[in-house]
């Protein structure tokens, strides 16, 4: 099955899952890196200030006015698709040309 919305020319099945393997090592060593740091903070930080028993503060109108953005965010990216199916299925059906 052919899905020209996303078929790259030159970009293989070996590619693609070199490409996500590539992106799955980099999530990996952001993640490893940035606890080493973190954890490194905290010893640094530990003389002035034990952050473990400070309040947590939520911030709970930020994470609003995020969500809202993201869900957002996402609403339109799926319409945009849904437009680029839509004129992908009429291209192929010979429809408005």
């Amino acid at each position: 099955m052919h899905y020209s919305f996303w078929y790259v020319p030159g970009l293989t099945s070996p590619m693609w899952i070199a490409v996500v393997a590539v992106l799955h090592v980099y999530a990996a060593v952001y993640v490893v890196v940035g606890s080493i740091l973190l954890a490194l903070q905290n010893v640094e930080l530990a003389p002035y200030a034990d952050l473990a028993k400070r309040p947590v503060d939520l911030q709970t109108s930020a994470l609003i006015v995020f969500m809202a953005m993201f869900i957002a965010g996402v609403g339109l990216i799926a319409w945009m698709v849904s437009k680029a199916v839509e004129a992908n299925r009429r291209s192929s059906l010979g429809i408005g040309t």
